[in-house]
């Protein structure tokens, strides 16, 4: 699944886990970047199968920072 994360840079040197609000696992985002066309970071996941639906939020912690990210599908555009 595809996935839009609420900031503006990203650090991703391997994959991260993803909490749901509970701090349930739900998946890995393996790759990200920058878009300037949704003007946020954008990335690829592994969503566990309960949680892979369009519209699911979790959080992500990226160097002691906590980021919301929302599920969407592929492509992105």
């Amino acid at each position: 699944m595809g996935v839009h994360i609420e900031t503006n840079e990203i650090n991703l040197t391997g994959s991260l886990k993803i909490m749901n609000q509970d701090g349930s696992l739900i998946g890995d985002l393996r790759s990200a970047c920058y878009s300037p066309h949704f003007k946020k970071v954008i990335g690829i996941a592994m969503i566990n199968e309960p949680f892979c639906k369009v519209s699911e939020t979790g959080k992500l912690e990226i160097e002691g920072k906590t980021f919301t990210l929302k599920v969407c599908d592929l492509p992105f555009i």
